[in-house]
């Protein structure tokens, strides 16, 4: 599937999810900012109509007012993330987040077989961006996180499962982003 499609549907999922939780929660839009940790309105409002590409300080935000995760914030239907992760994604900060997520790349890319210069090579970037990302100190954006999934073909979730086992390598079949 094209890449741009899966961004474009991941932001329509997190547009959905944003909407029925802040209906659900009965509040405007910028009360519910003010509930997400101080995001604007103006933000909520780009979220709710699927032009924003949030990052995981945003989605960490969004996780803590609506009370859930960020698997749950960015799938459509309930996925399988093993119940030690959701203990740890249900109470982790963004500091914390962003660190999860880059060690649980990292782990993708060794059961991959995949190095830092590789990954980079087929992100089609310059290696030491992307290691600002594989160090955890880049916050990175829901369509930088579709990027690396779709170079290590998994989904974007799986980079959150960080207790869960790591994907299959039966059909792996490295791929390289166009420049």
């Amino acid at each position: 599937m094209n890449i741009d499609v899966k961004f474009q549907e991941g932001l329509t999922i997190i547009k959905e999810k944003v909407i029925k939780g802040r209906k659900h929660l009965g509040i405007g839009k910028k009360k519910f900012g003010i509930l997400c940790g101080g995001l604007s309105e103006t933000f909520i409002r780009k979220l709710e109509q699927g032009e924003a590409n949030p990052t995981i300080k945003t989605l960490v935000k969004l996780k803590n007012g609506l009370n859930t995760t960020i698997p749950e914030i960015i799938t459509r239907n309930r996925i399988g993330i093993s119940s030690k992760s959701i203990t740890l994604l249900k109470e982790e900060s963004y500091e914390e987040s962003k660190k999860n997520f880059s060690t649980r790349v990292k782990k993708i890319l060794s059961h991959r077989g995949i190095n830092s210069i590789d990954f980079s090579a087929c992100l089609n970037m310059d290696e030491s961006a992307t290691n600002k990302y594989l160090k955890g100190t880049e916050n990175p954006t829901y369509l930088m996180m579709l990027r690396f999934a779709y170079v290590l073909d998994v989904n974007v979730v799986d980079f959150f499962d960080y207790k869960g086992q790591l994907p299959s390598n039966d059909k792996f079949k490295r791929r390289y982003l166009n420049p």
